[in-house]
């Protein structure tokens, strides 16, 4: 697991992530990356519910839409010239 939420979301298949909702947006399982029943739990609950499967396939596809290079370089390029004054 990694806090890198633009990732898996383009692989069509639903992540499951740490407990951090603010990074996925809804388009992730959520579990706790130190215990064990809880990732077994979300693995199970990803592969066995083909609606929640869907689901978080679709939110990933457009949480995944949200980021690109060109943004991420303005955003950078704005906070260097912030700095720079």
């Amino acid at each position: 697991m990694t806090d890198r939420p633009a990732e898996p979301p383009t692989a069509a298949a639903p992540p499951l992530r740490q407990a951090r909702p603010y990074l996925v947006c809804g388009a992730a399982l959520l579990v706790d990356p130190y215990d064990e029943d809880s990732i077994a739990r979300g693995i199970v609950q990803a592969v066995t519910d083909d609606t929640l499967r869907a689901d978080l396939i679709r939110r990933g596809h457009e949480r995944a839409r949200s980021f690109s290079w060109t943004q991420s370089v303005k955003k950078i390029h704005e906070i260097y010239m912030e700095v720079a004054r």
